[in-house]
């Protein structure tokens, strides 16, 4: 975008015929992006790079990219999350609980540095070193933000949920 004008990137097609799912950029200013089933790429100091990541990446649609505070990246899929941290990508496996058997829509980190995961089945799983927390609300969570006050707020196929910290609260737009 330059001005009033929307260009087109067109370096990207160097990677071939795809789409984008999902892209973010991180603190180093490397931009990430999911490329449908055809993995991930990056854009690093205007060098773009489609990666091998021996994982889910690798062939399944990313939906969500995460940057945390530790300088990890979540990627979100339609199989599950992989973590990039320290150069290595790491598929996290989690299926003693079913956590992640379908889509990750939305992941994002919270004020306190917990990790709230979106799934299409599973509901909200907010994760903090060591545990996993599960809220099943029987609906597709698409949408996760953190407001100025802190409570963290779901969008699903069924309407808006409000949670502080790890309780559901009611109120005028929930209700």
């Amino acid at each position: 975008y330059s001005g009033d004008k929307l260009y087109r990137y067109n370096d990207l097609d160097l990677l071939g015929n795809f789409y984008v799912t999902s892209m973010s950029q991180d603190s180093f200013g490397v931009l990430w992006l999911g490329l449908g089933i055809d993995g991930i790429a990056c854009i690093n100091q205007g060098e773009i790079k489609r990666l091998q990541t021996n994982t889910i990446l690798d062939s399944s649609s990313t939906w969500t990219i995460c940057h945390d505070s530790n300088g990890s990246t979540w990627f979100g899929t339609t199989n599950g999350i992989v973590v990039y941290r320290n150069g290595i990508f790491e598929q996290f496996n989690v299926d003693s609980e079913n956590y992640f058997k379908n889509s990750i829509n939305k992941i994002i980190e919270d004020r306190e540095h917990n990790i709230w995961i979106a799934t299409d089945t599973s509901g909200i799983i907010k994760m903090n070193p060591g545990k996993f927390r599960t809220q099943h609300l029987n609906t597709a969570i698409n949408a996760i933000t953190e407001d100025a006050t802190g409570l963290m707020w779901l969008g699903s196929d069924d309407g808006l949920y409000c949670f502080d910290k790890d309780v559901p609260i009611s109120n005028e737009l929930t209700d």
